[in-house]
């Protein structure tokens, strides 16, 4: 996952690939954790954002293509 990382991602793109690492995590792990806490860490502080509770959550978020297209730029 780490080739999709770039400097200076926006919120959005960071959260995309936040949910493609948990959908990852869930497909390659037999005992995956049930939910996922997610945090934002920056010049303003620490912050919680939301939880990821279920598959459906993460598969409703994932999609590669735009992230490959910003990628590709």
């Amino acid at each position: 996952m780490d080739k999709y990382y770039q400097k200076g991602m926006s919120l959005e793109e960071s959260l995309k690939l936040v949910d493609m690492c948990i959908k990852e995590i869930r497909t390659r792990l037999v005992a995956s954790p049930p939910n996922f806490l997610i945090k934002i860490v920056d010049k303003d502080g620490a912050r919680e954002l939301s939880w990821r509770k279920t598959i459906e959550d993460v598969a409703a978020n994932v999609s590669l293509a735009p992230l490959e297209a910003t990628t590709a730029a």
